[in-house]
């Protein structure tokens, strides 16, 4: 998934995902590697896909780049989950590489965990609907 995060080929991405989805079985449990685009990480999400990783917030630290947060949390009952509490954390601009790494692996957690209440909750179209531009919406719904 690295290239097609790293560049926003979301379609590309997602078509290479089913072709390798269709080998396995339905209860499979997916790993994303190289997934660094948290609108790639609620893409995925939706189509079964439950664990990913990538070094690129970590190497966006490094060149002063910090991920722009996203404050939607959880679809239901935002703020009566233990884990709403974490989601809604609002973090400072970060300035040294260390605090741009820690501010950006904290806001993939983020992405991960409101795509976890998201699917919970049933309500993953929804969170979609929400968190993606329209273009990328538009894109996903066609395959759920």
């Amino acid at each position: 998934m690295s290239r097609n995060s790293k560049y926003k080929q979301y379609q590309q991405g997602i078509e290479r995902f089913l072709f390798i989805k269709k080998h396995f079985s339905e209860t499979t449990i997916f790993h994303a590697l190289g997934c660094g685009s948290r609108t790639m990480i609620a893409m995925l999400s939706s189509l079964s896909v439950r664990f990913f990783d990538s070094s690129a917030y970590y190497k966006a630290a490094f060149f002063g780049e910090a991920v722009e947060p996203i404050t939607f949390c959880s679809i239901g009952k935002p703020n009566t989950k233990p884990e709403c509490k974490q989601c809604l954390i609002k973090q400072r601009t970060p300035h040294s590489d260390q605090t741009r790494i820690n501010y950006n692996l904290r806001e993939t957690f983020k992405e991960v965990q409101r795509c976890k209440c998201a699917l919970a909750e049933k309500k993953m179209k929804d969170y979609l609907q929400l968190r993606l531009k329209p273009k990328h919406y538009e894109l996903i719904v066609q395959y759920l």
